[in-house]
């Protein structure tokens, strides 16, 4: 860090070399917009959080929001969470075949894509698995938060680690990625996965920020917003508590995929990547 001598100067250029390097996508057609320029924060519910989806591939649960979710223009207070790194609001898909939100509609759509790719919650690891909290309890006011960590179905590696904030405010969804390699280059910042958000394909309500592409980082937070990243960074951490009784309902899960024997081809795809 830089001592409290610096000149103002020099100060200001380093707040402009950090503006530079960030990156933006949209708006979309319904006004969202996507930007990395947030400040990284990560607020571990390991530990208050209802944990789910543990030991399970292509598999998923809905839950309780515990609050109202304004989301591409409707209100929502349950969701279907998937194993593969999605959010769901239209209804449960377990597809672990992640591809261009801009081109396809999601069968589970209304969406959103924190790391969709082919992860499994092998219990090897008693950390692994889906974690979420309601925090708050004031109407108006409180987040839901999702928490992964969950390790590629076809490499194994090590375990990635991110999470989803849902805030009742203003409807903004900050993304935040703490571990992002699994060790292996083909896999690795999201190499294999789909970053985004998606209402209603066809009505251009799609903000991608990466499809199979390596740009996501360690201690990063993109924020999709309709309000403008300074209401991004007011997403403060509360003091995580308690599960709300209401968090804990509506748990039904559900197995998408048939059997493993039938699987994937993509393995040896993403390896040669």
């Amino acid at each position: 860090m830089k001592r409290v001598l610096i000149c103002a100067s020099a100060a200001m250029a380093l707040a402009l070399a950090t503006a530079a390097n960030a990156e933006t996508r949209g708006p979309d057609s319904f006004g969202y917009v996507a930007t990395d320029q947030v400040t990284y924060t990560f607020n571990d519910i390991t530990g208050t959080g209802a944990k789910v989806l543990t030991n399970v591939d292509d598999s998923y649960v809905q839950v309780s929001l515990g609050m109202n979710f304004d989301f591409y223009g409707q209100t929502y207070d349950t969701a279907f969470l998937s194993s593969n790194g999605v959010i769901m609001f239209g209804g449960p898909n377990t597809g672990y075949t992640n591809y261009d939100l801009t081109a396809s509609q999601f069968s589970g759509g209304p969406a959103i894509f924190t790391y969709w790719d082919d992860l499994v919650t092998p219990d090897s690891d008693p950390m692994r698995g889906v974690y979420y909290e309601t925090i708050g309890t004031t109407p108006g006011s409180r987040k839901f938060v999702v928490q992964q960590i969950a390790n590629s179905y076809s490499i194994g590696g090590s375990s990635i680690n991110f999470q989803t904030v849902l805030d009742e405010a203003t409807g903004d969804i900050l993304m935040r990625y703490t571990q992002t390699t699994f060790g292996n280059a083909g896999f690795d910042h999201g190499a294999s996965a789909t970053v985004g958000i998606q209402g209603i394909q066809s009505q251009g309500q799609f903000v991608q920020w990466s499809h199979n592409q390596a740009i996501l980082q360690d201690n990063q937070s993109i924020c999709f917003t309709t309000n403008g990243n300074a209401a991004c960074n007011a997403i403060v951490d509360p003091v995580a508590g308690v599960p709300e009784p209401t968090t804990w309902a509506l748990m039904i899960l559900g197995f998408g995929g048939a059997g493993a024997v039938l699987r994937r081809a993509r393995s040896a795809q993403a390896l040669t990547a």
